[in-house]
């Protein structure tokens, strides 16, 4: 009998290979999805439904397996989404663009099929990929500078909550009695003050 990572490799092969009868085999009467968004599709004609949708909206797509952890009747999942988005993706046309992003995907069995299953995806990356979405503003720090002097490169900025940092000196600092204080409270010893508050 096929364990929980069995099965789970093979939903992504049946994917993979389209055979739509294999991949409505594999999932319970009772199979729940919640995906990335966090909304709740029930039955397995409404996971069918949306793998398909998937392979409508990116014909040429592939799922990759990078590494399959399961333990019980749980299996964990990573694996890398390709594809070039040439069909309608929830109401967005085609834009010919080609996708890649990483997925982790988590699946529960009941009586040997796939009964809940939960994935986790950048949505956004998707977006920005297919071009409908500006990607998020880059870092006005310079590229060339490493990678201190990129976080420090401000005279003045805050530094977590309610602490102002006048200099680079100073927030260095306040991270080395951060870091002393750690270790003290983990022998018991009081902390020092590791900052002045923001007024």
């Amino acid at each position: 009998m096929a364990n929980v990572s069995d099965i789970h490799r093979q939903i992504l092969d049946a994917w993979n290979r389209r055979d739509w009868d294999s991949f409505r085999g594999l999932l319970h009467p009772e199979y729940r999805y919640i995906g990335p968004d966090g909304k709740e599709l029930v039955g397995p004609e409404a996971g069918l439904n949306l793998a398909k949708m998937y392979a409508n909206a990116f014909p040429d797509g592939k799922l990759e397996a990078k590494n399959v952890f399961g333990t019980g009747e749980t299996a964990v999942c990573e694996f890398v989404a390709r594809g070039t988005h040439r069909g309608e993706l929830k109401g967005i046309k085609p834009t010919g663009r080609r996708v890649e992003i990483n997925v982790c995907n988590v699946i529960e069995l009941r009586d040997g099929k796939c009964y809940r299953e939960r994935e986790y995806m950048d949505m956004l990356t998707m977006m920005v990929q297919i071009g409908v979405v500006q990607p998020p503003a880059t870092s006005p720090f310079s590229p060339n500078e490493d990678h201190s002097r990129r976080f420090w490169n401000r005279h003045r900025f805050n530094f977590g909550v309610g602490i102002l940092v006048d200099s680079r000196n100073e927030a260095e600092g306040m991270i080395t009695r951060f870091l002393a204080n750690s270790a003290g409270l983990m022998r018991g010893a009081a902390p020092a003050a590791t900052g002045r508050l923001q007024r």
